[in-house]
C-alpha cells in the first residue's frame, strides 16, 4: 500500500481505495467485534498514506470462508450489520466547487457541519487557510483548492481541485431560441441539454464568446445521466472571427468515452477568434441524439 501511495504521488495521480467489508479470513467476521476491526482498517487507510481521493465499498453479505481457519458459511444482514451511518462518520468528503457562467464561485461540503477552507494560489489548503463564507465573484483564469474540515473529529477531507479558464458570462449560443441550452455553460456538470429531436447528424453547436480570445483548445463533458444518452464520439471543431469564414482546427474521436463519460480535452494551435462551432458527427448509440453537460474553451 505504501508503494502504491508513493507511486501515485510521484506521477501526479489521485489515490483511490477499495476496502471490502467482508473479510473471508477474520475469525470475528459476523460478530460485533469485527466492525471495530473494519473501522480500524478504514481509519488506517485514511490517515497513514497521504490524501485519499476516493474510497468505496460494496454490499458484501457474507458467505463461505476460512474464518480463523474454520471453513464456515457466515451470513449477515448487510443492511444493519455494518452500521454504515457510524462508519461513514470516519470519512470527510471533499467539497464540490462550481463557478457559474457569471464567474461566481460556490463551494458546498457534503456535510452541513463541515467548514470549507480554500486557496487560490495553488497551495494545499488547511484549517489555517481562508474560510469559505459564501459565494464570491471571480474574474479571469482561476485555480481553486479546497477542503472540508470537521471540527468535531478534527479531520480534513481530501483536497478538491478545480481549474477554470475565462468566465463565460458574455457567451451567447447562436441560432437557438431554447434558453434551456444555456445549462451547458452554467458550470454545473449535473445539468444537461440535448439538441432538438428533429436534428440529424452532423449537428452543430455554435457559440459567440462575446469578444476575440486566444483559443488553443476546447473541453466537452457529456450528459452524465446514468443512461448516458447522446454522448458524442466523433466530432469536428471549427473557429471563426466573424461567424462567416470558418476554419477546421481539430477533428477526431473521444476514445472510450462510452465507458468513461468524463471531461474530454482537445488542444490545437492558438487562434484569435470570437466564434466556435462544435460539430457532432456520431454518438455512442448510433442515432441522432446529441447531448452536452458542459462545453468550454482553453485560452492562453
Amino acid at each position: 500500500m505504501r508503494e502504491m501511495a508513493n507511486a501515485c504521488k510521484e506521477y501526479g495521480l489521485k489515490l483511490g481505495i477499495y476496502l471490502s467489508p467482508w473479510d473471508r479470513n477474520h475469525p470475528d467476521y459476523g460478530k460485533p467485534e469485527y466492525i471495530t476491526y473494519f473501522r480500524n482498517q478504514l481509519t488506517e487507510l485514511l490517515t497513514s498514506y497521504g490524501p485519499i481521493f476516493e474510497i468505496w465499498f460494496d454490499g458484501a453479505n457474507g458467505g463461505t470462508g476460512y474464518y480463523g481457519g474454520a471453513n464456515e458459511n457466515r451470513k449477515i444482514d448487510r443492511t444493519t450489520y455494518y452500521d454504515w451511518p457510524d462508519t461513514y462518520k470516519l470519512i470527510v468528503a471533499a467539497p464540490a466547487i462550481i463557478r457559474d457562467q457569471s464567474g461566481e464561485v460556490n463551494m458546498t461540503p457534503v456535510d452541513a457541519e463541515s467548514v470549507v477552507y480554500y486557496t487560490l494560489n495553488g497551495s494545499i489548503p488547511s484549517p489555517k487557510s481562508k474560510k469559505y463564507n459564501g459565494p464570491f465573484q471571480t474574474h479571469g483564469k482561476l485555480e481553486i483548492k479546497a477542503i472540508a474540515f470537521d471540527k468535531t473529529s478534527g479531520k480534513s477531507s481530501p483536497v478538491a481541485y478545480e481549474k477554470f479558464d475565462i468566465p463565460r458570462k458574455d457567451w451567447k449560443i447562436v441560432g437557438l431560441e431554447d434558453e434551456k441550452a444555456y445549462v451547458i455553460i452554467d458550470g454545473n456538470s449535473a445539468t444537461s441539454w440535448h439538441q432538438a429531436g428533429d436534428k440529424k447528424m452532423p449537428v452543430d453547436l455554435v457559440i459567440d464568446l462575446g469578444r476575440k480570445e486566444n483559443v488553443c483548445g476546447f473541453r466537452y463533458l457529456p450528459d452524465t445521466d446514468m443512461w448516458n444518452p447522446g454522448i458524442i464520439t466523433h466530432y469536428q471543431f471549427y473557429v471563426s472571427a466573424d461567424n462567416i469564414e470558418w476554419k477546421l482546427v481539430d477533428q477526431g474521436e473521444f476514445s472510450n468515452i462510452k465507458n468513461n463519460p468524463l471531461w474530454q480535452t482537445k488542444r490545437f494551435a492558438t487562434k484569435k477568434i470570437r466564434y466556435i462551432k462544435f460539430r457532432a458527427l456520431n454518438n455512442t448509440q448510433g442515432n441522432d441524439n446529441t447531448g452536452y453537460a458542459e462545453v468550454d474553451i482553453i485560452t492562453n
